[in-house]
């Protein structure tokens, strides 16, 4: 139920998911090489389990060690190379991309890197005949080639910003028009854009841009460019209107402290900064399919040739955070320290990642002074909030939101998540009349909300009430989200709560595959085996769920139902009390985070 990241505002690239492993042109295990002695096979073997632990450093040593024993296996060098990007050793890299591409001269990571080295080092033709060899190595395969959609938009706009910086605009206007009519993408317009602006070419910019924002809402970031542009052009009411828009459809974000910056020079002013945004786009689009490794390479290569990008520190932190290396996601938000919206938005990540890694009194110590400094601003406090929610420290979360709440002035849609925290907090302490009037709150800011519908609709079924309600409202979740695999299971639960038991197992079987280590899910499929005679396969379920770490509270239940069979349990615990489930959804640390 993660509410989805306002970092990912900052980009609004939608380009075809094909584009996902063609650079590393390869399959997806990081360290999938072939053993060639005993220490080379532990030095993998080590490195793989270092990688797989998120330590960076490790791996690079253990990579290292078996490069200097077979310094031409291409495997170990693809991944050594990889590992440097994606860590911003960017020396390192380019020395191992060098060997690489030497050895290897199909279209990879290597000859991007290699290509964007040379643009570093201000060597435009060289980035654009490493650019142009791919194109061309490419085209001449008899079948289509996954890297066709890249070439048909990446590759080509790398290049265009490259004719920018030889002095041929018009070459690059060219290219970016043969774009358009081949993918009409929003990503194809923007850079168009990007160049125009650059170039001089006002009047066409403007058109570019003017039809950017008809088409869709603006992310930040094009709210950003689009009122820097605006504003230096002399047409303030449209610079107004791209971010009265945005802001609308944002009211939580810290992006209006953003746009109070002064608009007197070009966010995208040379060609370099150009080529870093194709590179942080695609970045941010691997970041939001979940495909970390590659994010962090694009990301880290954007930030070589534009190494100020506040928006790509950020999404860098964001990726090690996600992959759990929270020393490392620290180390780069400190790096963040302008503009001052961001610079306070890292300091509170930094705080939740010293919660991630166990050290919550300093988290908490920060969040409490940073809440002081900013007693308006409720970043810090819903952060303390979030902190105490995910420990379960129940009662103390509690106190937190109670505090924020009190110094909410209006009730705005913004806020509906305190009241979902609160609310969940109201639920695990057993008082339900204040979480239901929380929850309630929350659809009243936040109309047909999946998560707190999910949420307000299981506990009716928890407690036997309001079965139809219930049903109904998930119905409307599940439309909102139909991948969701808690609010798939809560949907199967009201059916099973209904006597619909054949149509409760689809739904519950559809969110047992998409979560198969959830133990809600796995402990539902039981029930529901169980009721249509499937006694054997109902165990099997319910050893599954024991295996997958369920709430203490409901370890005595599925023992007993293992043992004594679904209707023998809860005669079997009669006498220790009622049985006991929670609530079908986890409370996440970004529901209620207040990002730019």
């Amino acid at each position: 139920m993660r509410m989805a990241s306002l970092i990912l505002q900052l980009l609004f690239l939608t380009v075809a998911a094909i584009i996902i492993d063609w650079f590393q042109g390869g399959p997806n295990n990081p360290f999938a090489i072939e053993e060639r002695g005993e220490t080379i096979a532990g030095d993998y073997l080590s490195a793989r389990f270092a990688y797989q632990m998120n330590d960076a450093d490790k791996a690079e040593a253990y990579l290292t060690s078996a490069l200097g024993q077979d310094p031409t296996n291409t495997e170990l060098l693809k991944h050594s190379y990889q590992l440097m990007i994606a860590s911003g050793e960017y020396t390192k890299a380019m020395q191992l991309s060098r060997r690489y591409a030497a050895l290897m001269p199909e279209p990879s990571l290597a000859h991007l890197y290699l290509a964007m080295d040379a643009a570093k080092r201000g060597n435009i033709p060289e980035m654009k005949t490493i650019l142009n060899r791919l194109l061309k190595q490419d085209e001449s395969k008899d079948e289509p080639a996954r890297g066709n959609i890249i070439n048909r938009v990446a590759i080509p706009m790398l290049l265009a910003w490259g004719d920018v910086a030889s002095g041929e605009p018009d070459k690059a206007v060219e290219r970016m028009q043969a774009q358009q009519k081949e993918m009409m993408l929003p990503f194809v317009f923007y850079h168009l854009a990007l160049i125009d602006d650059l170039t001089g070419k006002t009047k066409e910019a403007e058109a570019v841009f003017d039809k950017l924002l008809e088409q869709a809402p603006p992310s930040f970031r094009l709210a950003e460019v689009t009122s820097n542009f605006y504003s230096r052009i002399g047409k303030p009411e449209k610079a107004a209107h791209a971010r009265a828009v945005y802001l609308e459809i944002n009211p939580d974000s810290k992006a209006e402290e953003l746009f109070l910056m002064p608009n007197n020079a070009p966010i995208i002013a040379n060609p370099t900064q150009g080529l870093a945004e194709v590179l942080v786009e695609l970045g941010g689009f691997f970041y939001g399919l979940e495909k970390y490794d590659d994010a962090l390479m694009y990301l880290r290569m954007g930030l070589m040739l534009n190494p100020e990008l506040p928006h790509a520190k950020m999404l860098v932190a964001n990726t090690l955070r996600e992959e759990k290396r929270y020393d490392d996601a620290i180390k780069v938000y400190r790096t963040v320290t302008t503009p001052p919206a961001f610079e306070w938005q890292a300091k509170i990540n930094i705080a939740r990642e010293l919660s991630n890694k166990g050290d919550d009194d300093a988290a908490r110590s920060m969040l409490v002074t940073m809440s002081e400094q900013k007693p308006n601003d409720l970043a810090a406090l819903l952060s303390i909030g979030d902190i105490l929610l995910n420990k379960k420290s129940y009662e103390e979360a509690e106190e937190v939101y109670s505090n924020a709440i009190k110094r909410i002035t209006k009730p705005q849609e913004r806020y509906w998540a305190i009241y979902y925290a609160r609310g969940i907090c109201y639920e695990r302490m057993d008082q339900w009349e204040n979480a239901e009037k929380d929850l309630n709150k929350a659809l009243e800011l936040s109309p047909d909300n999946p998560d707190v519908l999910n949420y307000l609709a299981y506990s009716w079924l928890l407690k036997d009430i309001n079965f139809d309600k219930a049903r109904e409202y998930l119905q409307t979740a599940i439309t909102a989200r139909p991948h969701d695999a808690h609010i798939i299971d809560s949907y199967g639960w009201a059916l099973y709560k209904l006597g619909k038991y054949t149509d409760a197992l689809v739904f519950i079987e559809r969110a047992n595959l998409i979560a198969p280590h959830d133990p809600t899910s796995n402990d539902h499929l039981g029930d529901v085996y169980w009721k249509l005679g499937r006694t054997t396969e109902a165990r099997y379920q319910w050893k599954r769920a024991l295996s997958y770490d369920p709430p203490k509270e409901e370890l005595p239940l599925i023992k007993a139902k293992i043992e004594h069979g679904l209707e023998g349990a809860e005669t079997f615990l009669a006498p220790t009390g009622p049985v006991k489930r929670t609530a079908n959804a986890k409370p996440d640390s970004d529901d209620t985070q207040q990002t730019p």
